[in-house]
């Protein structure tokens, strides 16, 4: 039961309902024996045949990935009841075959798009629910969703499973010796890839989430928060996420907006998903804003060694599936530069953003003594270097940072 009990909450459903798919699939087909007693070679053949017939409830096709994750629950199942062998193993060769067929056949069909995934908060997005009141301090529902969201999106929370199990104690401000600017510090519990049994189970980095001096400050909503709990919840082990009292029967002025006990899972799972219903905002869930941490920073030019510093990953790799392609804006821009819209002004595509060669930013430093220390900005069109190094110049001291983004097939 223990060990049960340290096992991943959303791998043992997983498990538990890819079986009851085989197994009632199996019964069908008159076969009773559990999945365990079946001789590898008899179960090779059952299961390519599942691959082939099995349906869903409504008649429809299973997706790819589906098959897949059903093949791999029948894996663990084996390995759970002690069977030396894998359904990867060769003696499985004829049901690997055909899971392999069936998903070229599916994905012919249009399976495997994954229509419903959920996508990356875009900065409108978030703007949207700012100005539509889904984020900032009116209620105790946006109050608490607010921090679930700086948390998920600075943090690199997983939306359900790493807040569920967030106590008080692991958030704390604190201020910068030097700065003193305000910070939120996390200190990281279990986590799906940090569970206690690896060598690496402790992040070499602490996220911090700083204060920002602006109506959207994270300190100042968490500064808010701490005022409206109630004290007997403030101990370090009481969960950070409360129960919202409904603001209806929230008394005016009233200091307190939670019941001391924690927000129920459901609740807490689809948090970001009520917050973008309110905005008409389409496919987002918890997992949206996570996403939003790796490729917001990812846009910004912040390497993956880096980045997985921030959501807890242990390789960089895994990182690609976080990534789910263009946003709106790209797309856009990405048309015109293929329709001739923009064809007059090519663009350079990078970490930053895009800029048209005849507005580079570039900030200029002079440093001669001579003179006072003086800074200029100045936009550099095409053949102003040439101009600005011209016959004749000379430089005494000075510094010049010049940041240029060059477009591909660049016409000279």
């Amino acid at each position: 039961m223990f060990i049960d009990d340290q096992k991943k909450e959303n791998t043992v459903k997983s498990t538990k309902r890819d079986i009851k798919i085989f197994t009632e699939y199996l019964f069908g087909q008159g076969e009773f024996r559990l999945i365990e007693n079946i001789p590898p070679k008899e179960l090779d053949v059952l299961l390519s045949n599942f691959y082939i017939d099995a349906r869903k409830k409504d008649g429809d096709e299973y997706e790819p990935g589906s098959l897949q994750s059903i093949k791999c629950s029948l894996d663990r199942y084996l390995r759970d009841h002690d069977r030396d062998y894998s359904v990867r193993d060769r003696i499985f060769l004829l049901s690997n075959c055909t899971l392999n067929a069936k998903k070229v056949s599916l994905k012919k069909e249009g399976k495997g798009q994954k229509p419903n995934a959920s996508r990356a908060v875009t900065g409108k997005e978030e703007n949207m629910m700012w100005e539509k009141g889904q984020l900032g301090e009116k209620s105790p529902r946006v109050l608490q969703f607010s921090l679930w969201f700086f948390f998920t999106k600075c943090f690199g929370l997983r939306g359900r499973h790493e807040h569920r199990q967030l106590c008080f104690g692991d958030v704390e401000l604190r201020s910068d010796p030097v700065t003193s600017r305000e910070y939120l510090a996390f200190n990281e519990r279990l986590t799906k890839t940090r569970d206690g049994t690896g060598k690496e189970n402790m992040r070499k980095v602490k996220p911090r989430l700083y204060a920002t001096e602006t109506d959207r400050d994270p300190v100042e909503l968490y500064k808010t928060f701490i005022k409206r709990r109630p004290m007997q919840v403030n101990s370090p082990n009481n969960p950070f996420y409360l129960t919202c009292i409904p603001a209806s029967r929230i008394p005016p002025g009233a200091d307190i907006w939670f019941y001391p006990k924690p927000m129920g899972e459901n609740y807490l799972g689809k948090l970001m998903s009520m917050a973008a219903k309110e905005c008409g905002i389409e496919h987002k869930t918890n997992h949206s804003v996570r996403k939003t941490c790796v490729k917001t920073l990812r846009k910004a030019g912040v390497a993956r060694d880096k980045i997985k510093h921030i959501t807890g990953h242990k390789s960089t790799h895994t990182l690609e599936s976080y990534d789910d392609g263009l946003s709106d804006d790209e797309q856009i821009m990405m048309s015109d530069i293929l329709t001739g819209k923009d064809e007059a002004k090519p663009y350079a595509l990078g970490a930053q953003g895009k800029y048209s060669l005849d507005t580079v930013p570039t900030t200029v430093t002079e440093n001669d003594p001579q003179c006072p220390q003086s800074t200029h900005s100045s936009s550099l069109g095409t053949g102003t270097l040439s101009n600005l190094f011209g016959s004749g110049t000379v430089l005494h001291n000075c510094t010049f940072n010049i940041n240029v983004n060059m477009a591909q097939g660049f016409q000279k």
